[in-house]
């Protein structure tokens, strides 16, 4: 079960328009948000879910300003990570290295 997982990085996928975003929330829903630290770094925030922390990133940010944001991110060591979008590579680095150093 993906809510029992505890390290590594989970990638969740489906066409465009088939209900990405109520599956990412789906499954963040099934953490408890009250014993696990999630925080998501969105574009287009859907939902606000209770618990779970969203930081919203502008739709005209740079790739640099995403990956300081990612990096911000990190750094306050949550449990759970969800992003909607990737443009730069040295993001999804940032989130891969973080996710074997845990």
């Amino acid at each position: 079960m993906l809510s029992q997982i505890r390290r590594g990085v989970v990638l969740l996928c489906a066409p465009k328009g088939q209900g990405l975003t109520n599956l990412c929330y789906a499954v963040l829903k099934k953490h408890d948000a009250f014993l696990t630290h999630i925080q998501t770094l969105e574009r287009d925030p859907q939902s606000d879910l209770e618990g779970i922390r969203h930081n919203i990133l502008p739709a005209s940010a740079s790739v640099n300003e995403e990956l300081k944001q990612i990096d911000w991110l990190i750094s306050q060591e949550p449990d759970v990570i969800y992003i909607d979008w990737i443009e730069d590579p040295r993001t999804a680095v940032s989130l891969a290295k973080f996710a074997v150093d845990r």
